[in-house]
């Protein structure tokens, strides 16, 4: 499914980032997940998608039925 999809991507992400993400941040937007990890206060406020674990969390709701995605 998409929600197992996109958790893989971030499970690898998470152990093993992309180096040449941090070599060049300006090409971070063309990612599916972060590559240069952890998002501070700035980061998050002028982020225009949900991360990562609540997209999955909204899938997988989508998914089991619930509506309140």
């Amino acid at each position: 499914s998409l929600a197992n999809a996109s958790a893989r991507l971030e499970e690898a992400n998470h152990y093993r980032p992309v180096m040449a993400a941090a070599q060049h941040p300006a090409m971070a937007h063309l990612y599916i997940v972060n590559p240069l990890g952890a998002m501070n206060f700035l980061s998050k406020l002028f982020s225009t998608h949900p991360p990562i674990p609540e997209r999955i969390e909204r899938l997988r709701r989508m998914q089991f039925g619930s509506q309140t995605a």
